[in-house]
């Protein structure tokens, strides 16, 4: 899987702290999936598009 999340994040002017409040997450658990360390659940996709005002399409991908 690879990821926009992070540039999403940065365009919007947002801090990891932000954002994972938004999504109602960590902030480390955040940084995991910005790193490609971490995969999130369909919810915690959703709720990290909700946070950016875009589709979980726009940042999250499958490479095949």
């Amino acid at each position: 899987m690879t990821s926009q999340l992070k540039e999403r994040r940065i365009d919007k002017r947002l801090t990891q702290k932000e954002l994972s409040e938004r999504a109602a997450i960590s902030r480390q658990y955040l940084n995991k999936i910005e790193n490609g360390k971490a995969t999130p659940s369909t919810p915690v996709a959703i709720e990290l598009a909700k946070a950016l005002g875009c589709t979980v399409e726009d940042i999250f991908s499958i490479k095949v």
